[in-house]
């Protein structure tokens, strides 16, 4: 007569949990603020200029970013509109107060 041997067989269910996702954006240590992070020719693209304007932007400090392992550039997106904003001189003179473009 042949012997039957029992196995025991255990069956563990495994239930995955998501990571939790990030709120809002990534964080720049820069700007202390919350912003996208652009390739040159994003920021290009954003900004309406050439990609050589981009790389100058970032040699000159007039935006500023990173560089990815790749050594490719990432742009804060916040950085491309601080100094956008043309630049005005206000002049007081008496009562009246004028305004003209730095050129």
């Amino acid at each position: 007569m042949a012997t039957i041997k029992k196995r025991r067989v255990e069956i563990i269910a495994f239930t995955m949990e998501r990571a939790p996702n990030r709120s809002g954006l990534p964080f720049c240590s820069i700007c202390q603020r919350e912003s996208a992070w652009l390739t040159t020719a994003q920021a290009a693209a954003l900004a309406q200029v050439g990609l050589a304007s981009i790389r100058r932007w970032l040699a000159l400090g007039k935006a500023h970013g990173l560089r990815t392992v790749g050594g490719q550039h990432r742009i804060c997106r916040q950085s491309l509109f601080i100094n956008s904003q043309p630049e005005i001189h206000v002049q007081e003179v008496g009562n009246e107060i004028l305004y003209e473009d730095a050129k």
